[in-house]
């Protein structure tokens, strides 16, 4: 009796099992015939705008954080710098007499490198820097603004600024 019970329980759980696997099987396919079913909770409010920030936002973002950088960088060497300004500074400092101070020998080829630096590698480096962030100000603006354009800018770089240079 306990053999044919056990006999009788094991085609039950097969029966079950493969019942199961059908159901499985049918649920799958009702499925996907159905297809995934959406629903709009909030429709966009306006699909003509840019999205946010815009290239001139993020600019002046930048230009604020680095300002405040430059700013702290400045306070920080103020604040740490300990040399001395006047020699009644030093005097009173160092505690020692000063009886005289000479602050920097200047020689004729001193002179010209300072005027070459200070009338040519300076201005131009700033020049050079200024180029950049206008390029970089430009790609920015070209990539959230007009994908198209950037996307003839990176595939085709000399035909895309003749384009913009001359209007070919």
């Amino acid at each position: 009796k306990i053999l044919n019970d056990l006999e009788e329980s094991e085609g039950q759980l097969k029966f079950w099992v493969e019942n199961k696997r059908r159901t499985k099987i049918a649920v799958t396919t009702e499925v996907s015939k159905r297809g995934v079913r959406l629903r709009v909770i909030q429709h966009a409010p306006d699909l003509a705008r840019p999205s946010w920030p815009t290239p001139i936002y993020i600019a002046m973002g930048a230009m604020v954080i680095g300002l405040g950088i430059g700013a702290l960088f400045i306070v920080l060497a103020e604040l740490l710098d300990r040399s001395f300004r006047s020699v009644e500074q030093a005097v009173d400092d160092l505690k020692l007499p000063v009886l005289g101070a000479v602050n920097e020998i200047i020689t004729p080829g001193r002179a010209f490198r300072r005027k070459i630096m200070g009338w040519g590698v300076y201005p131009a480096t700033g020049l050079v820097l200024v180029l950049i962030l206008v390029a970089v100000f430009g790609w920015v603006y070209l990539s959230l603004q007009q994908p198209h354009h950037y996307e003839q800018l990176m595939s085709r770089p000399a035909d895309f600024l003749q384009k913009a240079l001359f209007g070919n």
